[in-house]
């Protein structure tokens, strides 16, 4: 039985469509990144979920952290959810080998730019506040798949993540909850305390 994450299962995806991006071979890939080229095609194909010391060489090549390909990871997934055909098939080699041999059109145009917009955004504080929101949703998305203990890696990561938004929106989603699940109303209200307790004073 394979009881892979969803995050696992498209890892994979996320390293090519990272090397797709800056239009990198798997060998310009294993070489910046220390690893082999054979690893890097056993990622690729899903054959292999990468190891922590993989993913931090690989996100160091991309001048990313590891939680970055966690939350790219997530965004992905989510796309390839609304995707048809590319409804996140049970084995992520189908997804990997349909991406390497040759990228449908639909993903070009539909994913690739988010990847590269999340490039461009992902070392940049939001501007506005309604841009902190959009950010703060995509790592709801993001958390909602990996689990919310993860928030403190990527604010370790990022420590921008640490803002009114993110804040509000957990705050909101801890009144959303108290109704089913105090549970985990709770747990979303003390994550809110948290993030508000580790919030630079200029930003709070």
């Amino acid at each position: 039985m394979d009881d892979r994450t969803g995050i696992e299962r498209v890892l994979g995806a996320v390293i090519v469509a990272l090397r797709r991006v800056l239009d990198w071979t798997q060998e310009d890939l294993a070489e910046r990144s220390g690893l082999s080229a054979a690893s890097i095609s056993n990622y690729e194909q899903g054959e292999v979920v990468p190891p922590p010391d993989a993913l931090r060489s690989i996100a160091k090549a991309f001048n990313l952290a590891p939680a970055d390909l966690d939350r790219l990871a997530a965004e992905l997934l989510r796309t390839f959810q609304t995707m048809d055909p590319f409804s996140c098939p049970a084995e992520q080699a189908d997804l990997a080998s349909a991406l390497t041999t040759e990228l449908s059109e639909d993903f070009r145009v539909r994913a690739l730019p988010e990847v590269q917009a999340f490039i461009g955004s992902s070392r940049e504080r939001p501007a506005s506040i309604e841009e902190a929101r959009q950010e703060a949703r995509s790592l709801w998305t993001c958390l909602e798949l990996v689990g919310l203990h993860r928030l403190p890696s990527f604010a370790a990561a990022r420590p921008e993540l640490l803002n009114a938004a993110v804040r509000e929106l957990l705050s909101g989603k801890s009144a959303e909850a108290a109704a089913d699940d105090a549970g985990r109303a709770l747990e979303l209200a003390q994550l809110s305390r948290w993030v508000a307790e580790r919030m630079p004073h200029d930003v709070r």
